[in-house]
């Protein structure tokens, strides 16, 4: 055991009143997944975290290999299917069918109602919308980064055109914009990851909007807010906006900073500054990563700064954003606990 039985008990207690709330929103549900994340680190023992990687690894191998043969999509909405006819319809042996089952059942993704009879759970009809598809695919990207530095200078890294996906996907030479607007597949996967990333990251509650009231109702004809990069995750160049976004009350930025690396968000900043005057705000929607790491931090955090390394880019600590905005001058109004700062014009660009 890696901890003292008085720890254990407090953080159990901690669940427990939680889970006596009897609420179901979103954040309660999230603050007791990581409340039962954090009572499994402090449980586990020096050889706990290769079992779950080799149950994670097969875990995601089965998953891959039940979507991307398309027996997933197989099994029907409502009721079940058997293995034998599940294989049959994707011209695979039973036994593979029933091995990959098996691994993916007792995580709860699908069930086994009756043996060798498979149907849907809530956690597996998420996997047939096309994300899951996006998520196998990255995969194969990431188990290539020991080639890609072998293979490339250090440099490489922060060049647009030489960043590990597109090398993971025989496209070097192209950025990784090009390389998904270049398969409509991909294209449309990455989309759909979009937009099941907004639902699990909703903006109401997240700025006082409300708080802008009185500024709007003083000067009704200027833009309320310009969503910068907004839609289908195209990035919009501010200057092609500037002729209808001039002196609006309020510039968001969300999810775009992190997809570059400093001196790029430099100059995307200061695009944006340079259409601002002294009541803009300007409000950036990314992570911000702590000074240091905890046992049972929120390691989604953690993870997308390293997919984003794929991508050339980079989520950032509360410095590196001071110093991107300092270069655009901007001055620093709050910085929110994890998802949001909220920055005002200093002075002009």
């Amino acid at each position: 055991m890696a901890t003292n039985n008085s720890e254990l008990v407090k953080m159990a207690e901690q669940f427990l009143a939680t889970a006596k709330e009897n609420r179901s929103d979103h954040s309660t549900r999230t603050a007791m997944l990581k409340q039962l994340d954090k009572l499994r680190l402090m449980l586990e023992g020096s050889m706990d975290p290769i079992l779950r990687q080799w149950d994670n690894a097969h875990t995601t191998a089965a998953l891959n290999l039940l979507v991307s043969t398309g027996a997933f999509h197989q099994i029907p909405i409502e009721g079940t299917i058997t293995s034998q006819e599940l294989a049959n319809a994707v011209d695979i042996d039973e036994s593979v069918i029933t091995r990959a089952m098996r691994v993916v059942c007792v995580h709860g993704i699908a069930e086994e109602p009756e043996m060798d009879a498979y149907g849907h759970s809530a956690k597996s009809l998420a996997y047939i919308t096309g994300t899951s598809n996006w998520f196998s695919k990255w995969y194969l990207v990431v188990r290539k980064l020991p080639d890609y530095f072998k293979t490339h200078t250090k440099e490489d890294l922060f060049d647009l055109r030489r960043s590990p996906y597109p090398h993971a996907l025989d496209h070097e030479g192209m950025t990784y914009y090009q390389v998904i607007s270049d398969d409509p597949d991909r294209l449309h996967m990455f989309n759909q990851t979009l937009v099941q990333m907004d639902q699990q990251m909703p903006i109401l509650g997240m700025f006082p909007f409300t708080s802008l009231r009185s500024q709007v109702e003083v000067s009704p004809k200027r833009p309320f807010i310009v969503d910068v990069g907004g839609g289908r995750g195209q990035i919009l160049i501010l200057s092609k906006m500037l002729g209808r976004s001039i002196g609006a009350h309020a510039y968001l930025l969300r999810r775009i900073l992190h997809g570059f690396y400093e001196p790029a968000c430099i100059d995307i900043v200061k695009n944006i500054a340079s259409a601002m005057d002294s009541e803009s705000r300007l409000l950036i929607g990314d992570f911000v990563v702590p000074d240091k790491t905890h046992l049972g931090d929120n390691s989604m955090l953690y993870w997308m700064d390293f997919m984003m390394m794929m991508l050339t880019g980079k989520e950032k600590t509360r410095k590196e954003f001071e110093r991107i905005l300092d270069a655009a001058g901007l001055e620093p109004v709050k910085c929110g606990h994890l998802l949001w700062v909220h920055r005002r014009l200093l002075r002009p660009s």
